[in-house]
């Protein structure tokens, strides 16, 4: 029998956690691994003012169980907050089951005070109730709700924008005012990123995006919406392990595909080729500003080396009934605030509208 070693990871231990996530792939409608090539470090420090670590290894000294946690400024109640991200969760599944995740939380318990956040925050696939029931003395999760991720498929051109909005790209000359135009109508979204002009200047922070990939809708000189399209394909990869339901039919559905000029669904340990759809802020939160940007990037896209655009928008956002009008898969996670003792703040607490940015998840 296995005793397992709990501890904080080293830089050393990146190979050992990337062979972690190449052989565990997430359940789902299109079952993927989420692989963080050629730096785990890296991948996870994104948007993150620091990232902590911890690696479970058995006998063998092989990383059996990871688990991340990012430190981010994000806006809560309209005010600048330091929030921690529980983040890439994983067990190996020759493991799962066995309660090794118990001595891994405990050391983030110890290690916890020195992140100075109210409380943690995580996303966890639907369903997963055994990771989330409560417990006594340990990490609970209180569910805020549902965390929709549509990956919206690149078919055909789309009509009907708005004439009324000028969709332009962003500039180094228009940064400033996309920025200030982010932090207004983000803050009032929970768990909106805070950030400023330097970190698209730098880009360190927002690791491989381009300033020229925001979409900005301009109604006159004003501007009233903000999309970005993020390509992070040069340090994060999706890989096809498995199709599920109708996607088990690949062979049939990508000949369909061809007679409807659709893109072909990846072959088994192919890496999926797609862009984040980030940095979501439209003024008053207006679905159709939304819709707008969103056609746009999508037109721009058809015919590219992407599969399909991610987008990820709660279930209280009334942007999300924007995804009706695409051709999309779904998955639904649960949010959820984690911590050992329940905050004061969290009591009668109004989640409002949250915004989590996909692309750093």
């Amino acid at each position: 029998m296995d005793n397992f070693k709990v501890d904080i990871a080293r830089e050393s231990d990146d190979l050992g956690i990337r062979t972690l996530l190449d052989n565990n792939p997430v359940p789902g409608k299109i079952s993927l691994l989420y692989q963080k090539n050629p730096s785990y470090f890296q991948a996870s420090d994104v948007a993150s003012k620091y990232s902590n670590t911890i690696v479970i290894k058995n006998n063998q000294k092989d990383v059996v169980a990871v688990q991340t946690t990012a430190i981010r400024d994000l806006y809560l109640d309209r005010q600048k907050r330091q929030i921690a991200y529980l983040s890439n969760l994983r067990v190996d599944k020759k493991y799962q089951g066995q309660r090794i995740l118990k001595e891994g939380f405990e050391l983030l318990k110890k290690i916890y005070p020195k992140f100075e956040t109210p409380f943690l925050f995580s996303t966890i696939i639907a369903g997963n109730s055994k990771l989330t029931k409560k417990r006594k003395d340990g990490l609970q999760f209180e569910c805020y709700g549902n965390y929709h991720t549509k990956l919206v498929i690149l078919h055909k051109k789309k009509k009907n924008i708005d004439e009324r909005y000028k969709i332009i790209r962003g500039s180094r000359e228009l940064l400033e005012d996309i920025v200030v135009f982010l932090q207004k109508e983000g803050s009032k979204k929970n768990l909106y990123p805070v950030f400023d002009y330097n970190d698209f200047i730098r880009g360190d922070l927002f690791k491989d995006f381009d300033i020229k990939d925001f979409y900005v809708a301009m109604d006159n000189d004003e501007i009233v919406g903000v999309v970005g399209k993020w390509d992070q394909n040069k340090f994060k990869q999706n890989t096809v392990v498995e199709y599920n339901g109708i996607y088990k039919y690949r062979k049939i559905y990508n000949s369909l595909s061809k007679f409807y000029k659709m893109p072909q669904l990846p072959k088994i340990d192919e890496t999926i080729n797609f862009a984040y759809i980030s940095f979501i802020a439209t003024k008053d939160n207006d679905p159709n500003i939304f819709s707008n940007l969103l056609k746009a990037v999508y037109n721009d896209n058809i015919d590219s080396k992407y599969l399909y655009l991610a987008l990820g928008l709660h279930e209280n956002d009334p942007l999300l009934g924007v995804g009706k009008d695409f051709r999309c898969i779904n998955y639904t996670s649960k949010l959820y605030f984690n911590y050992w003792q329940k905050p004061e703040m969290l009591y009668n607490f109004d989640i409002g509208i949250p915004y989590i940015e996909l692309a750093t998840l």
